[in-house]
């Protein structure tokens, strides 16, 4: 099955290639692109940087290069459910694209996981900005399980479904759903959503009481990197065979 894992941050990017034995860095237009083995497994996974529009064009680039049969979206996300803790794991049964205030289903074809492979099915909220877990508690049906905040597999999803490729999401949660941010992401990021630490370092200079907090999510996304490593280490046995 030829399989590529979209990542959109660094520390998820490293999480992945962590398990596989070997990898080999290139680029796809202005994405990252590692060519990974282990074993009888072998993937393509891509740092897309973070936001939908980055997700889009990170499938749509390696979609027209290697048509894949399988795209995986893997990361981090914030926990909405107080169940939820973080390093916890939560595949996407369904994913609702939020975005301008208005809900959306983003139909995908589900790539189907066995039962016993780790993590919770939940759904997936991608929001097109970092936003407020109160407030979007407040909002979903109550009737929705596991619900988790990101921001790009809405847009994934529909890349993949609108060229009849299966999609999974699996993400690990790094931030539980009493932690509100005490800052906007965009003030960490330059102009295509990539984080520049000179501008954490001004943030933190101009805010410092937002340091503990940055500390607290360091803490949990070592933790959530762990995790991911996990799940996708239990995908191994449904890609072996796999080829470029």
């Amino acid at each position: 099955m030829k399989t590529v894992i979209i990542t959109a941050l660094k520390q998820e990017t490293e999480a992945v290639l962590s398990c596989f034995e070997s990898r080999e860095k290139k680029s796809i237009g202005r994405h990252p692109l590692y060519s990974c083995r282990s074993g009888g497994v072998t993937a393509l996974v891509i740092e897309s940087g973070m936001g939908g529009k980055n997700g889009e064009s990170a499938a749509e680039s390696i979609i027209e290069a290697d048509r894949p049969e399988l795209l995986v979206s893997a990361g981090f996300c914030g926990g909405i459910d107080p169940s939820l803790a973080v390093g916890d794991i939560v595949v996407a049964q369904e994913i609702i694209a939020f975005q301008e205030g208005a809900m959306e289903r983003a139909d995908f074809i589900s790539f189907a996981v066995p039962l016993d492979f780790p993590g919770k099915r939940g759904i997936f909220i991608t929001g097109d900005r970092i936003m407020e877990k109160k407030m979007v508690a407040r909002v979903i049906d109550e009737a929705f399980r596991h619900p988790v905040l990101e921001m790009e597999s809405a847009y994934l999803a529909r890349v993949a479904a609108r060229e009849n490729i299966p999609f999974l999401g699996v993400r690990s949660v790094s931030d539980p759903w009493n932690e509100e941010l005490l800052f906007r992401i965009e003030e960490f990021c330059d102009d295509s959503m990539k984080i520049s630490p000179a501008r954490v370092l001004r943030s933190i200079i101009r805010k410092p009481l937002i340091l503990p907090q940055l500390i607290r999510l360091a803490s949990g996304g070592g933790k959530a990197s762990r995790s991911l490593s996990s799940a996708i280490l239990a995908l191994f046995p449904l890609l072996a065979g796999n080829r470029f």
